[in-house]
């Protein structure tokens, strides 16, 4: 009796688990779509950005390139955009913040221990590179509007201490921050201006199913369907490849310390609490952190300077373009036949 109990428990989690899975994957899309006009704003500034500026988007939200309407129409490309975001790129990388600490009051004791947590800061600030990493967010907020910075905790990073029962070793552990760029992250709420106001977060990524499996000890199949990342073309689809899918649900009264939810293809591969005590009192938030570009009211991702210069653009290769074609017809004059 007893293990026909275990086995009907067992049935029922299992069945519990890929429902979750599922729904977690049917959210994603579901934001993926809300989020498609932005993301297509997105791939056409990087299309002017890296000098293909005869393109525009789709009535289906893909990017097109615009085709000549005469056969003798000149379509050179004067790139003006690169020079100024280049220019704006080594004024912003030249910015280097500087992190201090403040002491609580002026006593002796307070004013050491701010002095000490400093240089524990600025030792953690050299350790994982801030200024580059800076530097690459920076890069993707100039491009798309807005760029996350991923707060975590590597468990085998520093130094050995020790070792555990198995003879494996036991790490010391380290803070890795890396650069999330804005299309692999999905609010709940797009109209939230801050993360401060979003109840969830999905964070979606393509990784070689060999991390899958290293990490989580599961073995995945990619999932069915299309793929949020498979119009970018550093990040086309692989056959070792499959997408995980993070979610960050913010603490609640339903969910007192919060969720953290990963989908790997149709496999739920973890559900626990949020992990990180990031909030403004030590409270569970999301270890992520935002850049913007240019800010909009009632947006959640910023505006890049490039969707501005758009424009601008292309009426400057079209004036330019038709003064080639104007001395053309001034220096071979026209044909008559």
């Amino acid at each position: 009796m007893e293990k026909i109990e275990k086995e009907a428990r067992a049935f029922s989690e299992a069945k519990r688990r890929k429902t979750l899975a599922k729904e977690i994957v049917q959210d994603f899309e579901k934001r993926r779509e809300a989020r498609r006009s932005a993301e297509s704003g997105w791939l056409l500034n990087m299309k002017f950005l890296g000098g293909e500026q005869y393109c525009d988007v789709g009535p289906r939200g893909e990017i097109i390139d615009e085709d000549k309407r005469f056969y003798w129409q000149t379509r050179r490309v004067y790139n003006r955009i690169a020079p100024l975001i280049d220019a704006r790129m080594s004024k912003l990388t030249n910015l280097r913040p500087s992190l201090s600490v403040v002491p609580f009051s002026d006593e002796e004791k307070d004013v050491q221990a701010a002095k000490l947590t400093g240089a524990v800061l600025q030792f953690v600030a050299d350790a994982i590179e801030l200024p580059q990493l800076i530097s690459k967010a920076t890069l993707w907020a100039e491009t798309c509007g807005s760029a996350f910075y991923k707060v975590t905790w590597n468990e085998k990073g520093g130094r050995q201490v020790s070792v555990d029962e198995n003879g494996a070793p036991v790490y010391e552990g380290e803070v890795r921050v890396s650069v999330v760029p804005s299309f692999e992250l999905f609010p709940d709420r797009l109209d939230a201006e801050s993360l401060e106001e979003v109840g969830s977060l999905i964070h979606a990524q393509r990784v070689p199913t060999a991390y899958v499996l290293e990490k989580f000890g599961v073995s995945v199949e990619k999932a069915s369907g299309s793929d949020i990342l498979a119009e970018r073309k550093d990040l086309e689809e692989d056959e070792n490849s499959v997408l995980l899918i993070e979610r960050y649900v913010k603490p609640s009264v339903q969910f007192p310390e919060g969720k953290l939810e990963i989908v790997a293809g149709e496999t739920l591969l973890l559900e626990a609490p949020l992990p990180y005590f990031c909030g403004e009192r030590n409270e569970r938030s999301f270890p992520f952190v935002k850049q913007d570009c240019l800010r909009l009211p009632g947006a959640f991702f910023g505006q890049s300077l490039i969707h501005r210069l758009i424009p601008l653009q292309r009426a400057y290769n079209a004036v330019r373009n038709r003064k080639h074609e104007f001395l053309n017809r001034l220096s071979m004059g026209v044909l008559a036949v």
